[in-house]
């Protein structure tokens, strides 16, 4: 079944496309996702006060004064700054390291229905000219199947561009699938995500397509109110546990 090279944009997919994409969800608890409760998990290497500072003039390192003027900027209309913030909140979790960075707003080749288009990643993690972990904001508050069909698109570009990477730089054996660590921030409450990209549904969406094999995404709601988010200490808390445990799972 082809997909009509006239479909929208891949950012404006929509729930239906769900079912023709074969994409199926499974909501998992936090032990069938991460392999350990949250509440476990022991954050001794955030720095300073991060976890339970709420006011400027306590802060005690400059993560924690990051932190706070993000969260206090990101109240403000137009909300542009929940890039900002969630990255930051990447590099407090420790995910950036002497070989990982983080890139913001970062523009790559989709190809698409046979022509090359441009997508850009809100945030994602790079090593060895690589992405290993993509960051989607939720900036309009939209349902969750929709972002979700909006999410394997961007792993498939990804996808894409990681093989391209290998191929131009002489890095090995282009992947056959790969498994993206993924997060969505709506404000500062997150979800988890494991998506599996196979180059079978890659091909497809090259060619205009819909594929025979299913994709499976794995997630996991924390359940941290989209309102006052990591304004409550026990909702920040938790979401920290949770970073370094999705963190540790994918080795990153």
């Amino acid at each position: 079944m082809e997909l009509g090279c006239n479909l929208k944009i891949i950012n404006e997919w929509i729930e239906y496309h769900l079912k023709y994409y074969k994409i199926i969800i499974f909501n998992k608890s936090e032990i069938e996702f991460f392999g350990k409760l949250v509440n476990k998990v022991k954050l001794n290497d955030i720095q300073g006060n991060c976890l339970v500072c709420t006011e400027l003039k306590n802060a005690t390192s400059k993560a924690a004064v990051k932190l706070l003027m993000y969260l206090e900027e990101f109240k403000r209309p137009p909300f542009h700054s929940i890039v900002d913030l969630s990255a930051e909140i990447l590099r407090i979790a420790n995910y950036e390291s002497i070989t990982k960075i983080l890139r913001t707003n970062f523009t790559i080749d989709f190809e698409i229905c046979g022509k090359l288009v441009k997508t850009c990643l809100d945030i994602c993690l790079v090593e060895d000219k690589r992405i290993i972990l993509i960051m989607k904001e939720n900036r309009h508050f939209i349902s969750q199947p929709d972002i979700e069909l909006q999410l394997v698109s961007d792993a498939v570009a990804a996808f894409q561009y990681n093989n391209n990477t290998i191929l131009l730089n002489n890095l090995g054996m282009q992947s056959d699938n790969y498994t993206f660590p993924v997060i969505v921030f709506t404000g500062s409450s997150p979800l988890f995500y494991k998506i599996e990209i196979n180059k079978e549904l890659s091909d497809c969406i090259k060619l205009g397509t819909y594929p025979c094999c299913y994709t499976e995404l794995d997630v996991f709601n924390p359940d941290i109110n989209q309102i006052s988010g990591m304004d409550n200490i026990d909702s920040r808390i938790r979401v920290f546990k949770c970073l370094k445990l999705f963190k540790n799972l994918f080795r990153l």
